[in-house]
This record gives C-alpha cells, sequence and structure tokens, in this order.
C-alpha cells in the first residue's frame, strides 16, 4: 500500500469497503490506490462529455444555480479578504471567477479544455488550461487561492497545498470546498456515499485538511459544513450517475423535465462537505 500522502504513515493502513481507498490511522486521510495514471485523469477531463453526459445533462443550462452558491462562498469569503488578486484551481466554466471579478482581480486554471475555452471566450475570463500543480501562480502574488470540490480531484494535493501557499502573499487565505469522510452521511452509506466517485481520489476529514494545511504555514481560521442548492433535475442526475445508459434513468430525467418546478432551486445541507478557509501567516510569526 501507498503510504499517507500527507504524514507519510505506511503502517496500520486499512481498505474502506474492500474497496480501493485506503484510510490512514494517523491523520485520516482516505485515498485511492493504486490511483490512476496522470494522463487516464487529463483524458478524463478533456472530454467535453465530463460536464454533458455522464454526471451533468446541462452543465452550462445549470449556470444560475451554480452561481447562487459561488455567491454564498464569496460572501463568506470577503469576511477574511474582500480584495486584492484571486487565482481559483479547476475553475472550469468560469462561473465562480464571473462572479469574483466584481471584488477580486481574477485568474484560474483547469484541465478541462472544453471548460476553459468557454470561460475564454464566452465569459473573456483570465484562464488557463493545464493542472494546477505543475503550472502555480507566481510566488507571493495572490491575496486569495480557492479550489472549489476541487482538492479531491487533484493528482497531488499535497503538493496543491503548497502551492497554493506559495502564491499567497503573507495574510493571503486560501478556501477550499470538498467532501468529509467522517460524516454522518459517509458512516452511513459507507461505499455507496455520494461523493464516491472514480474522479475523487482524497477523501478529507477535518482532521487531515487541518494537518495539511498546517503543514504548509497556513492557519485555519473558518470551517464550517455547508449545504447547496440544486435543482430536481441535478438531484436526479447525482442519484442516478451510476447507471449513464439505462432506459429508465432516460425515462426518469424525461418525466423530471416535465415537471414546471424542475428547475427551481432546493437547499439541503446534509453536512458531508467542508468549508475551510486557512491564513498564511505573516514572516514575522
Amino acid at each position: 500500500m501507498k503510504p499517507c500522502p500527507i504524514c507519510q504513515t505506511a503502517s496500520g493502513l486499512r481498505r474502506l469497503w474492500d474497496s480501493s481507498i485506503i484510510r490512514c490511522p494517523d491523520c485520516g486521510l482516505a485515498y485511492v490506490d493504486p490511483q490512476p495514471s496522470f494522463a487516464e485523469l487529463e483524458k478524463i477531463y478533456a472530454d467535453a462529455e465530463y460536464f454533458h453526459g455522464q454526471f451533468y445533462t446541462d452543465y452550462i443550462g445549470d449556470k444560475a444555480i451554480a452561481q447562487a452558491n459561488f455567491q454564498q462562498r464569496i460572501d463568506a469569503l470577503r469576511g477574511y479578504q474582500p480584495g486584492g488578486r484571486l487565482f481559483e484551481a479547476g475553475c472550469a466554466y468560469g462561473f465562480f471567477l464571473e462572479l469574483a471579478q466584481q471584488y477580486w482581480t481574477v485568474e484560474g486554471i483547469d484541465l478541462a479544455g472544453d471548460a476553459i475555452r468557454y470561460a475564454q471566450e464566452t465569459l473573456k475570463l483570465n484562464v488557463q488550461r493545464g493542472d494546477f500543480e505543475s503550472h502555480p501562480p507566481a510566488r507571493e502574488s495572490f491575496e486569495v487561492v480557492a479550489l472549489w470540490d476541487t482538492i479531491e480531484h487533484l493528482y497531488d494535493p499535497v503538493l496543491a497545498v503548497r502551492r497554493s501557499a506559495e502564491a499567497l502573499r503573507p495574510g493571503g487565505v486560501l478556501a477550499l470546498t470538498t467532501g468529509d469522510i467522517d460524516g454522518w452521511l459517509p458512516r452511513l452509506r459507507g461505499k455507496n456515499w455520494r461523493l464516491i466517485i472514480p474522479q475523487h481520489l482524497f477523501y478529507f476529514s477535518r482532521r487531515s485538511i487541518t494537518r495539511l494545511l498546517e503543514n504548509h504555514g497556513l492557519e485555519v481560521v473558518h470551517y464550517s459544513h455547508v449545504g447547496y442548492s440544486r435543482s430536481l433535475r441535478q438531484i436526479a442526475e447525482a442519484l442516478t450517475w451510476r447507471h449513464p445508459d439505462s432506459r429508465w434513468r432516460a425515462l426518469l430525467q424525461r418525466q423530471i423535465n416535465r415537471l414546471p418546478f424542475v428547475d427551481r432551486p432546493l437547499f439541503l445541507n446534509l453536512y458531508d462537505i467542508m468549508f475551510v478557509i486557512a491564513r498564511k501567516k505573516p514572516v514575522h510569526e
């Protein structure tokens, strides 16, 4: 078994649910072993069908709901860093950055070529295609680095946090959301937890994410569990993603799409997604 990427623990590791997911007994990080190659990951995100197939049926059409969720993150984030420069890793189609540019000078990066083209050409955002770990921002050049539902996808989240800390000016903040494997829902659902998907390589807890951040000079200043608004159609997509080609899934989607309130947002907090803000300690500390 691969040693824990955060604390390098190599003994006492155990597999969860007879799956490919290993959990560290020391820091609590869970991670996929063996991992797919970087080339395999790049192929997944380079395919336009990632945002318009198995997991989403109308990603762009759901923009308004996505931005309602992002606005809540922005409102909270401004309480810790109201201005300056902001970099988003895993920016996808740029829906967050479009809102964030009202308060910060924004940049972003993502592996998904189709998404980056939309962000560049339609939203006119300063974004680039690539992986964050090997294409980091310049040192001490940003007040905010954001990773919304992204760190669990990254090939090397330890390197990503190090790159984030290096990119921040002293006093700047790293903000992220990610699943909480110690939440009541994953403990109840096990391998059927809604966030156990092939694209998620790491599963954090409060203990493991705090340790990772502190290892790189970042002090947690905000921790909460957050909810999301989702349409009935999005909820149906999430519940049936494991059966993308089934007739019953297509029938269910057709029936739901006929409902007059299909796109009306519903807010739900299952207390299995963490919202964490960590501040880079000033040099004198």
